[in-house]
């Protein structure tokens, strides 16, 4: 293993896949495009990304193919300042997943080609979690980890076992992919690794699908929060799963290219709801991954939950103004965002 820096006090450690993201340029379907941009993608990576942004040292472990594009990743990474930790697999390849965008009516899709990838072909028990762990006051996966395969399940469940046996505080987003896993599968797995999480992320859907939890209308029919129902539902996750806090996310679609975000904390018995935000989307994905990365800074750095949440919101919705995964919006930008400067004028 290879690991470029030291990490400081307060820190966070993420674990997953990072992968190559090839998408069309504009609106194009992938059936006429020409050429594919490429970029990096990864639920844990992008949490990583948004958290070094907002000033959170972190530290990504993962596996890699023994072939250039680790290297390239490596520089990546080293571009947006995250420490970047990398298992070497021999006769093995980087994950690939395809985005066609949508546009109006029409969804987005996403086609993932990450079978035999270097991660999913890892062996369990090739981590050393104590020393990965060492120095850093967090640790953060994702359901998609698990889903890969059975190997990268078991180090899942290994790396959330070590970071609580060292005192660090865990997170764990659902993200619930099914085109990677079915529903009771899913349902089986997580519902053992989310067990005593500091803090659990997810959508009602997944709380309902995955968690065994009912509906509880969140929100109404016109996309508004439902603090009641929102609370009432991350009160019932707490209990049953023994989570410390749970950040729900709230969108309401209208189509493709527009929804309006909000998303609500529970924590130490109280909920905190975040405004609600229009939006127009150019790219919607990575954005949940960017408000759990800037949620986590901002409580690990001492902000109160209200505002961390509203930033973390913010910070979420403008990633949806930007294409690829990784947050491109700074800490200053989202700050003066919220405070009004939401009219799409130019700054000059």
């Amino acid at each position: 293993m290879t690991s470029r820096s030291r990490l400081r006090t307060k820190s966070l450690v993420t674990f997953g896949e990072i992968l190559l993201r090839l998408a069309p340029p504009g609106a194009e379907r992938l059936m006429q495009a020409a050429r594919l941009e490429v970029t990096f993608a990864g639920a844990e990576i992008n949490t990583a990304v948004a958290a070094a942004a907002w000033g959170l040292p972190a530290r990504f472990v993962t596996a890699l193919p023994e072939n250039p594009w680790a290297e390239i990743v490596a520089a990546q990474l080293c571009s947006y300042k995250v420490d970047l930790v990398s298992r070497p697999v021999p006769a093995s390849r980087l994950g690939v997943y395809f985005v066609e965008p949508g546009f109006g009516s029409r969804p987005a899709r996403v086609i993932y080609d990450r079978a035999h990838s270097a991660f999913a072909s890892q062996r369990a028990g090739k981590y050393r979690w104590p020393e990965l762990l060492r120095g850093a006051t967090w640790f953060h996966t994702s359901g998609i980890t698990p889903a890969l395969s059975l190997e990268a399940r078991r180090v899942c469940g290994q790396a959330l076992r070590a970071a609580r046996q060292a005192g660090l505080g865990t997170s764990f987003d659902l993200n619930y992919r099914r085109t990677l896993w079915t529903p009771g599968e899913a349902g089986r797995v997580l519902r053992q690794l989310v067990r005593g999480v500091d803090l659990l992320m997810g959508a009602e859907d997944v709380f309902t699908e995955i968690l065994g939890l009912q509906p509880a209308g969140v929100m109404d029919n016109d996309g508004r929060p439902r603090a009641d129902a929102i609370a009432s539902l991350c009160a019932e996750v707490s209990a049953k799963y023994r989570v410390g806090s749970v950040l729900i996310s709230l969108r309401h679609c209208e189509a493709s290219g527009r929804l309006t975000l909000a998303a609500g904390l529970y924590t130490r018995g109280r909920l905190h709801l975040s405004r609600t935000h229009p939006l127009d989307v150019a790219d919607r994905l990575g954005a949940g991954d960017a408000m759990g990365g800037v949620l986590l800074a901002g409580l690990q750095q001492g902000v109160p939950p209200q505002r961390a949440l509203e930033e973390a919101v913010a910070a979420a919705a403008l990633k949806h103004t930007t294409l690829g995964d990784f947050i491109k919006t700074s800490p200053a930008e989202v700050r003066e965002w919220l405070a009004g400067a939401q009219s799409g004028r130019i700054s000059r």
